[in-house]
């Protein structure tokens, strides 16, 4: 792995191992470019991202990660602020720390939900939809523009904290 510390007064890239805990099938799972890890820089644990999951280059003895930190910035976005970097004269690290999320996050749920069958169907019990709603980690509940939104936040008000999205002309 190649890692851009965030260290201030080190703007270049180092080789890292990834550990063999961290591999599956012989590949490091969960690590693509903009991961946030801790790597061991002159005997101090510093943060850094990911930027290249394969470098090429000679064969030698490399310190491995010390840990995985959690989702960073997509590899377009690295693309991005390295771009910005360069033109504003700044470091890359700023940059990437500037679009990185403001709290960890560990990992991002799976793309792609399923179809849900809509509220107020035929043959649909909405309390029934309303508790299958929340029983995955994502889940999709499309109301009629008319239709009764109630039910539906006073069953996410019993579990906790609510965002309630509605879309309107005005």
């Amino acid at each position: 792995m190649r890692v851009l510390t965030d260290v201030v007064a080190v703007d270049r890239e180092f080789d890292y191992e990834v550990p063999a805990a961290w591999r599956r099938d012989g590949r490091a799972t969960r690590l693509v470019e903009g991961t946030m890890v801790r790597v061991t820089l002159h005997n101090r644990r510093v943060g850094g991202w990911v930027t290249a999951v394969d470098p090429t280059g000679e064969s030698r003895q490399l310190l491995p990660l010390a840990k995985l930190v959690g989702t960073g910035p997509p590899a377009e976005v690295l693309d991005l602020a390295g771009w910005a970097a360069t033109r504003w004269a700044g470091r890359r690290g700023t940059f990437y720390g500037t679009a990185a999320r403001p709290r960890v996050v560990e990992a991002l749920p799976r793309p792609g939900v399923s179809p849900a069958p809509q509220a107020g169907s035929a043959g649909v019990d909405s309390a029934g939809l309303w508790e299958e709603a929340f029983e995955s980690a994502v889940s999709v509940v499309r109301i009629p523009p008319a239709g009764d939104r109630g039910p539906l936040l006073a069953a996410a008000l019993r579990r906790g904290d609510v965002l309630l999205v509605v879309p309107q002309v005005a």
